[in-house]
């Protein structure tokens, strides 16, 4: 079965000449089984022989962008001229059917492919490259998961099967004359309930503070030099 790949290209959107042009260079390596790329989306379909590496399938994609779209603004250094990004990747040699597209699997790519495909180089990014990036896209750190709220906990303990069978065992009691065993399963809900309640609360904290064993401090590369 071949492999399967799907990029999206910015510049496509509503350009099928592009479209036409790009197919066709794309279908000018031997390597390459069927290409296609869609004008509404701005994604390019590849496929080929599973024997092939992905990373130079995305390589020719790229190369191919870079030659036939439009060049951008040569004043922003941290876009490509074509501005080639990965939208989807999936290998049927390794993906079953129905299953999500894996993320970019950076291991497996040589160095220089990693540079191209985040628009650095081996020196690292200037001072001036790395505020204008920081200013896109925010700072380089992970978002906050958040937790839950104690609301949502409690909710969580109470709006449940068992609680509601018992509810409806007391309910039953009460309707039968046995106060006591509706006060006693009563009793059971609202002890079980507490327990869950401060043994998830708990949980979350523990959670929330393993954030604080996490470095907040990295070496970088800037501008060949090290900070």
């Amino acid at each position: 079965m071949p492999g399967r790949v799907r990029v999206a290209v910015e510049g496509l959107h509503r350009r099928p000449d592009l479209c036409r042009q790009l197919v066709t260079a794309l279908q000018a390596n031997s390597r390459v089984l069927e290409a296609s790329a869609n004008a509404r989306t701005g994604n390019v379909l590849l496929r080929f022989a599973r024997t092939e590496p992905i990373d130079e399938m995305l390589r020719w994609v790229a190369d191919c962008a870079d030659r036939m779209l439009p060049a951008q603004s040569p004043d922003a250094p941290g876009d490509s001229r074509a501005g080639f990004r990965r939208a989807q990747h999936r290998d049927t040699r390794t993906t079953g059917a129905g299953e999500p597209p894996p993320s970019i699997a950076w291991h497996v790519h040589e160095v220089r492919s990693v540079f191209r495909h985040l628009h650095t180089r081996p020196s690292g990014l200037s001072s001036a490259e790395a505020h204008e990036r920081r200013g896109r896209y925010g700072p380089n750190r992970l978002p906050d998961p958040g937790g839950r709220s104690g609301l949502a906990m409690l909710a969580g303990q109470v709006l449940n099967l068992p609680v509601g069978l018992l509810a409806v065992s007391a309910a039953v009691s009460v309707a039968t004359g046995g106060v006591v065993d509706a006060f006693v399963i009563g009793g059971v809900v609202v002890t079980n309930t507490a327990i869950g309640f401060f043994t998830e609360r708990q949980a979350e904290r523990v959670i929330a503070s393993l954030g604080s064993y996490v470095p907040r401090d990295a070496t970088v590369v800037r501008a060949a030099r090290s900070q």
